[in-house]
């Protein structure tokens, strides 16, 4: 029902009509990667939904983050702004994250590292560097690694008037997130 919800929210638009991605399996060894794993998975999956199709823009919104009700409109307006100050810019992300993202600020401003929690990507930067991990540093998720990797190409940007709500568990104070 999850899947099918999201399809009705995101099928009336132009963005994602008909957009399915199919199942993936993802080996559950060894444990201490797998969730590292099927987030990289995941989002390339899905990256390679989008390139087989003829869209502009790729947008993730983590199932633990909630968006403005606006978020489409605010992306349209800042894409406008963004095509205009800076031609090579690659990704813009609303902030979610207390203690990464700076609350104290507003308006749109340069970053080296978009988190991926609501963002949206360019084609251009979605077709030359794909999403990844690495056992070098198993910390660092893909956005980390896509932000590294076509840093020396195109800007990074976060509109820190798109405040999104990051939902945590009111027991333990963390995300909501368990192992699979």
């Amino acid at each position: 029902s999850y899947i099918n919800k999201i399809y009705e929210m995101t099928s009336v638009g132009r963005m994602f009509h008909n957009f399915y991605p199919s199942r993936i399996e993802i080996p559950e060894q060894p444990k201490r990667t797998q969730f590292l794993r099927n987030v990289t998975e995941s989002v390339l999956k899905l990256r390679e939904t989008f390139l087989a199709g003829d869209y502009e823009y790729f947008i993730i919104i983590e199932s633990d983050v909630i968006p403005p009700v606006d978020l489409l409109k605010r992306f349209d307006r800042d894409v406008e702004l963004l095509n205009i100050i800076d031609q090579s810019w690659g990704s813009l992300g609303g902030i979610y994250y207390k203690g990464f993202h700076d609350y104290t600020l507003g308006g749109i401003h340069k970053t080296h590292h978009t988190l991926s929690g609501c963002t949206l990507y360019k084609r251009e930067l979605i077709q030359k560097y794909p999403f990844r991990w690495s056992e070098d540093n198993l910390g660092a998720f893909p956005d980390a690694w896509i932000s590294y990797d076509a840093g020396q190409e195109f800007g990074f940007y976060n509109d820190h008037d798109i405040v999104c709500d990051h939902l945590e568990n009111p027991k333990t104070l963390t995300r909501y997130s368990k192992p699979l």
